[in-house]
Protein backbone atom coordinates (compact mmCIF):
# COMPACT_ATOMS: atom_id res chain seq x y z
CA UNK A 1 0.00 0.00 0.00
CA UNK A 2 1.26 3.46 -0.93
CA UNK A 3 -0.23 5.87 0.95
CA UNK A 4 0.33 9.88 -0.86
CA UNK A 5 -0.05 12.77 2.49
CA UNK A 6 -0.94 16.40 1.88
CA UNK A 7 0.09 19.09 4.47
CA UNK A 8 -0.54 22.77 4.97
CA UNK A 9 2.14 23.60 6.90
CA UNK A 10 5.88 22.98 6.55
CA UNK A 11 5.99 23.25 10.56
CA UNK A 12 6.24 20.88 13.24
CA UNK A 13 3.37 22.13 15.71
CA UNK A 14 -0.24 20.55 16.30
CA UNK A 15 -0.68 18.97 12.61
CA UNK A 16 2.64 18.64 12.01
CA UNK A 17 3.48 16.49 14.70
CA UNK A 18 0.27 14.33 14.46
CA UNK A 19 1.24 14.18 10.45
CA UNK A 20 4.56 12.71 11.53
CA UNK A 21 3.48 10.00 13.99
CA UNK A 22 0.65 9.14 11.66
CA UNK A 23 3.81 8.55 9.14
CA UNK A 24 5.81 7.11 11.13
CA UNK A 25 3.45 4.52 12.34
CA UNK A 26 2.35 3.70 9.20
CA UNK A 27 6.32 3.32 7.99
CA UNK A 28 6.82 0.90 11.18
CA UNK A 29 3.48 -1.04 9.42
CA UNK A 30 5.43 -1.21 6.14
CA UNK A 31 2.98 1.25 4.44
CA UNK A 32 4.96 2.99 1.79
CA UNK A 33 4.64 7.28 2.22
CA UNK A 34 4.81 10.09 0.07
CA UNK A 35 4.41 13.48 1.80
CA UNK A 36 3.74 16.52 -0.25
CA UNK A 37 5.02 19.78 1.84
CA UNK A 38 4.20 23.33 0.88
CA UNK A 39 7.49 24.77 1.83
CA UNK A 40 10.89 23.92 2.73
CA UNK A 41 11.17 23.33 6.39
CA UNK A 42 11.44 21.31 9.50
CA UNK A 43 8.88 18.90 8.52
CA UNK A 44 10.45 18.22 5.21
CA UNK A 45 13.83 17.45 7.40
CA UNK A 46 12.00 15.28 9.76
CA UNK A 47 10.21 12.91 6.98
CA UNK A 48 13.67 12.39 5.04
CA UNK A 49 15.25 11.43 8.22
CA UNK A 50 13.24 8.55 8.44
CA UNK A 51 13.63 7.43 4.89
CA UNK A 52 9.91 9.21 3.55
CA UNK A 53 9.87 10.63 -0.66
CA UNK A 54 8.94 14.53 -0.05
CA UNK A 55 7.66 16.90 -2.41
CA UNK A 56 7.51 20.82 -2.24
CA UNK A 57 4.45 22.12 -3.60
CA UNK A 58 3.58 25.66 -2.25
CA UNK A 59 -0.23 26.03 -1.03
CA UNK A 60 -2.16 28.58 1.33
CA UNK A 61 -5.37 27.76 3.56
CA UNK A 62 -8.28 27.73 1.81
CA UNK A 63 -10.02 30.29 3.80
CA UNK A 64 -10.55 34.64 2.78
CA UNK A 65 -7.76 37.49 3.47
CA UNK A 66 -8.33 38.48 7.43
CA UNK A 67 -9.31 41.93 7.76
CA UNK A 68 -7.40 43.68 10.66
CA UNK A 69 -5.51 46.93 9.53
CA UNK A 70 -6.36 49.62 6.73
CA UNK A 71 -3.36 47.43 4.71
CA UNK A 72 -5.39 44.62 5.12
CA UNK A 73 -8.26 46.18 2.96
CA UNK A 74 -5.78 47.29 0.21
CA UNK A 75 -4.26 44.09 -0.03
CA UNK A 76 -6.92 42.24 -0.20
CA UNK A 77 -7.55 41.22 -3.43
CA UNK A 78 -4.22 40.49 -4.03
CA UNK A 79 -3.92 37.76 -1.19
CA UNK A 80 -7.62 36.52 -2.32
CA UNK A 81 -6.21 35.76 -6.14
CA UNK A 82 -2.79 34.68 -4.61
CA UNK A 83 -4.06 31.38 -2.59
CA UNK A 84 -6.76 30.81 -5.27
CA UNK A 85 -3.74 31.33 -8.13
CA UNK A 86 -1.05 29.32 -6.29
CA UNK A 87 -3.93 26.39 -4.95
CA UNK A 88 -4.66 25.89 -8.77
CA UNK A 89 -1.23 25.39 -9.74
CA UNK A 90 -0.44 23.04 -6.65
CA UNK A 91 -3.75 20.97 -7.88
CA UNK A 92 -1.97 20.33 -11.11
CA UNK A 93 0.87 19.39 -9.88
CA UNK A 94 -0.54 16.97 -7.55
CA UNK A 95 -1.49 15.30 -10.62
CA UNK A 96 1.60 14.71 -11.78
CA UNK A 97 2.92 13.46 -8.67
CA UNK A 98 -0.02 11.05 -8.78
CA UNK A 99 0.79 10.08 -12.23
CA UNK A 100 4.13 9.51 -11.04
CA UNK A 101 3.60 7.52 -7.84
CA UNK A 102 0.51 5.92 -8.50
CA UNK A 103 -0.73 6.08 -4.48
CA UNK A 104 -3.17 3.93 -3.74
CA UNK A 105 -5.00 6.94 -1.18
CA UNK A 106 -4.30 10.24 -0.73
CA UNK A 107 -4.34 11.52 3.11
CA UNK A 108 -5.00 15.64 3.52
CA UNK A 109 -4.09 16.14 7.08
CA UNK A 110 -6.04 19.32 7.59
CA UNK A 111 -9.70 20.58 6.40
CA UNK A 112 -8.03 23.68 4.99
CA UNK A 113 -5.95 22.04 1.99
CA UNK A 114 -8.68 21.15 -0.98
CA UNK A 115 -7.42 20.35 -4.10
CA UNK A 116 -6.23 16.57 -2.64
CA UNK A 117 -10.13 16.17 -2.43
CA UNK A 118 -10.81 17.06 -6.06
CA UNK A 119 -7.36 15.27 -7.51
CA UNK A 120 -8.37 12.07 -5.60
CA UNK A 121 -12.22 12.45 -7.28
CA UNK A 122 -10.52 12.83 -10.64
CA UNK A 123 -8.02 9.84 -10.31
CA UNK A 124 -10.70 7.53 -8.63
CA UNK A 125 -8.47 7.56 -6.07
CA UNK A 126 -9.76 7.02 -2.39
CA UNK A 127 -9.17 10.33 -0.04
CA UNK A 128 -9.00 10.83 3.40
CA UNK A 129 -9.54 13.96 4.47
CA UNK A 130 -8.50 14.90 8.23
CA UNK A 131 -10.42 17.51 9.97
CA UNK A 132 -8.75 19.07 12.56
CA UNK A 133 -10.26 22.50 13.11
CA UNK A 134 -13.20 24.47 13.59
CA UNK A 135 -12.34 26.81 11.00
CA UNK A 136 -14.31 29.88 11.87
CA UNK A 137 -14.07 29.42 15.34
CA UNK A 138 -10.56 28.27 15.63
CA UNK A 139 -9.22 30.20 13.13
CA UNK A 140 -11.46 33.31 13.10
CA UNK A 141 -11.26 33.28 9.49
CA UNK A 142 -13.57 32.68 7.12
CA UNK A 143 -13.64 29.41 4.59
CA UNK A 144 -13.91 30.25 0.91
CA UNK A 145 -17.33 29.48 -0.33
CA UNK A 146 -18.61 30.02 3.26
CA UNK A 147 -19.09 26.86 5.98
CA UNK A 148 -21.87 26.13 3.74
CA UNK A 149 -19.21 24.92 1.09
CA UNK A 150 -16.97 23.49 3.27
CA UNK A 151 -19.94 21.07 4.68
CA UNK A 152 -20.74 20.25 1.00
CA UNK A 153 -17.01 19.02 0.39
CA UNK A 154 -17.05 16.96 3.70
CA UNK A 155 -20.54 15.46 3.23
CA UNK A 156 -19.66 14.45 -0.20
CA UNK A 157 -19.58 10.81 -0.70
CA UNK A 158 -16.21 10.42 -2.10
CA UNK A 159 -14.30 12.26 1.01
CA UNK A 160 -13.65 10.22 4.39
CA UNK A 161 -13.31 12.51 6.99
CA UNK A 162 -11.38 11.82 9.73
CA UNK A 163 -12.47 14.16 12.89
CA UNK A 164 -10.26 14.36 15.47
CA UNK A 165 -12.67 14.49 18.89
CA UNK A 166 -16.42 13.71 18.84
CA UNK A 167 -17.02 18.13 18.82
CA UNK A 168 -15.04 18.25 15.09
CA UNK A 169 -17.48 15.56 14.14
CA UNK A 170 -20.68 16.71 15.41
CA UNK A 171 -19.71 20.47 14.47
CA UNK A 172 -19.49 19.08 10.77
CA UNK A 173 -22.12 16.87 11.06
CA UNK A 174 -20.40 14.44 10.16
CA UNK A 175 -22.24 10.47 9.47
CA UNK A 176 -20.96 6.99 9.97
CA UNK A 177 -19.59 4.89 8.78
CA UNK A 178 -18.48 6.97 6.05
CA UNK A 179 -16.51 9.42 8.69
CA UNK A 180 -14.80 8.36 11.98
CA UNK A 181 -13.82 9.97 15.05
CA UNK A 182 -9.66 9.31 15.70
CA UNK A 183 -8.02 10.90 18.37
CA UNK A 184 -4.40 12.00 17.72
CA UNK A 185 -1.62 9.71 18.54
CA UNK A 186 0.33 12.15 20.83
CA UNK A 187 3.28 10.06 21.92
CA UNK A 188 4.50 6.12 22.23
CA UNK A 189 3.01 3.86 24.30
CA UNK A 190 7.08 3.72 25.42
CA UNK A 191 7.81 7.20 25.93
CA UNK A 192 10.24 8.32 28.89
CA UNK A 193 8.58 11.07 31.13
CA UNK A 194 11.34 13.13 32.67
CA UNK A 195 11.66 13.64 36.22
CA UNK A 196 9.84 16.27 37.99
CA UNK A 197 11.53 19.14 40.10
CA UNK A 198 8.94 20.38 42.87
CA UNK A 199 11.08 23.05 43.54
CA UNK A 200 10.19 24.76 40.38
CA UNK A 201 7.59 27.49 40.66
CA UNK A 202 6.46 28.37 37.19
CA UNK A 203 3.36 28.59 35.15
CA UNK A 204 3.69 27.61 31.68
CA UNK A 205 1.58 28.47 28.15
CA UNK A 206 3.07 26.60 25.31
CA UNK A 207 1.74 26.75 21.65
CA UNK A 208 1.85 29.58 18.76
CA UNK A 209 1.42 32.92 20.31
CA UNK A 210 -2.03 34.38 18.82
CA UNK A 211 -5.25 35.46 20.21
CA UNK A 212 -7.06 32.06 19.44
CA UNK A 213 -4.80 30.13 21.55
CA UNK A 214 -5.90 32.69 24.30
CA UNK A 215 -2.36 33.91 25.24
CA UNK A 216 -4.07 37.35 26.15
CA UNK A 217 -5.85 35.92 28.77
CA UNK A 218 -2.97 33.70 30.17
CA UNK A 219 -1.47 37.04 30.29
CA UNK A 220 -3.89 39.20 31.77
CA UNK A 221 -5.23 36.40 34.74
CA UNK A 222 -1.66 35.86 35.65
CA UNK A 223 -0.77 39.39 35.70
CA UNK A 224 -4.27 40.07 38.06
CA UNK A 225 -2.92 37.49 40.96
CA UNK A 226 0.57 37.81 40.11
CA UNK A 227 1.53 40.14 43.70
CA UNK A 228 -0.34 37.35 45.89
CA UNK A 229 1.91 34.85 44.44
CA UNK A 230 5.19 36.58 43.88
CA UNK A 231 7.65 33.43 44.36
CA UNK A 232 5.69 32.11 40.67
CA UNK A 233 6.08 33.15 37.44
CA UNK A 234 4.98 32.67 33.83
CA UNK A 235 6.80 31.14 31.30
CA UNK A 236 5.76 31.25 27.73
CA UNK A 237 7.25 29.12 25.05
CA UNK A 238 6.09 29.24 21.76
CA UNK A 239 6.11 31.27 18.02
CA UNK A 240 6.01 34.66 18.08
CA UNK A 241 2.90 36.65 15.83
CA UNK A 242 1.66 39.21 18.28
CA UNK A 243 4.89 40.90 19.59
CA UNK A 244 5.26 39.14 22.62
CA UNK A 245 7.90 40.96 24.83
CA UNK A 246 5.74 44.40 24.08
CA UNK A 247 2.64 42.58 25.53
CA UNK A 248 4.63 41.86 28.51
CA UNK A 249 5.92 45.22 29.05
CA UNK A 250 2.51 46.19 29.75
CA UNK A 251 1.92 44.24 32.47
CA UNK A 252 1.52 45.15 35.45
CA UNK A 253 3.98 42.40 37.21
CA UNK A 254 5.74 41.96 33.76
CA UNK A 255 9.48 41.18 35.91
CA UNK A 256 7.19 37.67 36.74
CA UNK A 257 6.95 36.88 33.09
CA UNK A 258 9.14 35.28 30.74
CA UNK A 259 9.22 34.64 26.90
CA UNK A 260 11.16 31.39 26.63
CA UNK A 261 11.04 31.34 22.34
CA UNK A 262 10.55 27.93 20.51
CA UNK A 263 11.66 25.35 22.50
CA UNK A 264 12.52 21.75 21.67
CA UNK A 265 12.60 20.79 25.67
CA UNK A 266 8.60 20.93 26.17
CA UNK A 267 8.37 17.86 28.19
CA UNK A 268 11.14 18.96 30.62
CA UNK A 269 9.23 22.38 31.10
CA UNK A 270 5.91 20.78 31.46
CA UNK A 271 7.08 17.79 33.95
CA UNK A 272 8.81 20.84 36.23
CA UNK A 273 5.85 23.43 35.99
CA UNK A 274 3.01 24.13 38.54
CA UNK A 275 0.52 23.95 36.06
CA UNK A 276 0.03 24.08 32.20
CA UNK A 277 -2.45 27.02 30.95
CA UNK A 278 -4.65 25.50 28.33
CA UNK A 279 -6.98 28.94 27.24
CA UNK A 280 -7.53 28.49 23.34
CA UNK A 281 -10.90 29.49 22.68
CA UNK A 282 -11.70 26.73 20.31
CA UNK A 283 -8.92 24.03 20.34
CA UNK A 284 -9.67 21.74 17.93
CA UNK A 285 -8.00 18.53 20.38
CA UNK A 286 -5.48 20.25 22.15
CA UNK A 287 -2.13 18.35 22.03
CA UNK A 288 -0.24 20.82 24.91
CA UNK A 289 -3.36 19.53 27.22
CA UNK A 290 -2.77 15.61 26.79
CA UNK A 291 0.91 16.27 26.56
CA UNK A 292 0.93 17.78 29.90
CA UNK A 293 -0.72 15.14 31.40
CA UNK A 294 1.49 12.58 30.06
CA UNK A 295 4.29 14.64 32.03
CA UNK A 296 1.55 14.42 35.59
CA UNK A 297 1.08 17.94 35.32
CA UNK A 298 -1.85 19.74 36.21
CA UNK A 299 -3.95 21.72 33.17
CA UNK A 300 -6.15 24.30 33.62
CA UNK A 301 -7.90 24.71 30.77
CA UNK A 302 -11.07 26.20 28.30
CA UNK A 303 -13.83 24.13 29.68
CA UNK A 304 -14.77 23.77 25.43
CA UNK A 305 -14.43 22.15 22.39
CA UNK A 306 -11.17 19.71 22.27
CA UNK A 307 -10.32 20.79 25.91
CA UNK A 308 -13.46 19.71 27.27
CA UNK A 309 -13.21 16.73 25.56
CA UNK A 310 -10.54 15.30 26.94
CA UNK A 311 -11.61 16.93 30.00
CA UNK A 312 -14.87 14.69 29.80
CA UNK A 313 -12.89 11.59 28.72
CA UNK A 314 -11.39 11.17 31.85
CA UNK A 315 -14.33 12.46 34.35
CA UNK A 316 -16.02 9.04 32.24
CA UNK A 317 -13.26 7.33 32.87
CA UNK A 318 -12.25 7.67 36.24
CA UNK A 319 -15.35 9.31 38.05
CA UNK A 320 -12.64 12.28 39.25
CA UNK A 321 -11.39 15.51 37.28
CA UNK A 322 -8.56 14.66 35.93
CA UNK A 323 -7.95 18.89 34.96
CA UNK A 324 -9.01 22.33 35.93
CA UNK A 325 -12.03 23.75 34.14
CA UNK A 326 -12.82 27.76 33.58
CA UNK A 327 -14.79 29.62 31.78
CA UNK A 328 -14.00 33.13 32.04
CA UNK A 329 -11.21 35.03 33.20
CA UNK A 330 -12.35 35.55 37.17
CA UNK A 331 -11.87 31.33 37.09
CA UNK A 332 -8.69 31.30 35.30
CA UNK A 333 -7.49 33.60 37.77
CA UNK A 334 -8.72 31.71 40.74
CA UNK A 335 -7.55 28.45 39.16
CA UNK A 336 -3.66 30.35 39.07
CA UNK A 337 -3.96 31.60 42.52
CA UNK A 338 -4.98 28.26 43.97
CA UNK A 339 -2.66 25.67 42.75
CA UNK A 340 0.40 28.38 43.03
CA UNK A 341 -0.97 28.37 47.06
CA UNK A 342 -1.73 24.85 47.80
CA UNK A 343 0.93 22.37 47.70
CA UNK A 344 1.36 20.02 44.81
CA UNK A 345 0.18 16.68 46.38
CA UNK A 346 -3.52 18.40 46.69
CA UNK A 347 -3.61 17.52 43.16
CA UNK A 348 -1.32 14.24 42.96
CA UNK A 349 -4.66 12.36 42.52
CA UNK A 350 -5.47 14.51 39.36
CA UNK A 351 -3.02 14.53 37.63
CA UNK A 352 -2.22 10.44 37.95
CA UNK A 353 -5.62 9.83 36.63
CA UNK A 354 -5.02 12.19 33.76
CA UNK A 355 -2.06 10.45 32.92
CA UNK A 356 -3.88 6.94 33.44
CA UNK A 357 -6.62 8.42 30.72
CA UNK A 358 -3.77 9.62 27.87
CA UNK A 359 -2.16 6.71 28.10
CA UNK A 360 -4.99 4.74 27.23
CA UNK A 361 -6.66 6.97 24.60
CA UNK A 362 -3.76 9.15 22.77
CA UNK A 363 -1.06 6.75 22.10
CA UNK A 364 0.66 6.89 18.82
CA UNK A 365 0.09 2.80 18.13
CA UNK A 366 -3.77 2.98 18.64
CA UNK A 367 -4.25 6.32 16.43
CA UNK A 368 -2.08 4.27 13.60
CA UNK A 369 -4.26 0.95 14.45
CA UNK A 370 -7.36 3.07 13.56
CA UNK A 371 -6.15 4.84 10.63
CA UNK A 372 -4.72 1.59 9.46
CA UNK A 373 -7.97 0.05 9.45
CA UNK A 374 -10.02 2.92 7.88
CA UNK A 375 -7.32 2.52 4.87
CA UNK A 376 -7.96 -1.06 4.53
CA UNK A 377 -11.47 -0.54 4.58
CA UNK A 378 -11.42 1.86 1.67
CA UNK A 379 -9.26 -0.32 -0.59
CA UNK A 380 -11.11 -3.96 0.27
CA UNK A 381 -14.61 -1.96 -0.59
Amino acid sequence: MKVLYLTHSESIQGAGIALLNIVRGMVSHGIECVVIVPFHGEMEKNLVNIGVKCYISRCYNAIYPQLKGWMDYVLWPYRLGRTILTNAIAKRRLLRIVDIEHPDIIHTNTGVVRFGASVALKKSIPHVWHIREFQTRDFFGVPLGGEKKVQQLYHSQSNHCVAITKSVFEHFSLSEPKDHVVYDGVFSKDVLIPQKYENKRYLLFVGSLQRGKGIYDALLAFDSVAKQIPRHELWIAGNDYIDINKEILNLKNASQVKYLGFRSDVYELMANATAVLVPSYYEGFGFITAEAMLNKTIVIGRDVAGTKEQFDNGLNSTGKEIGIRFHNMEELSRAILNVCIKPYTAFQEMTDNAYKVVMENYTIEKNTEKILAIYEQLLNK
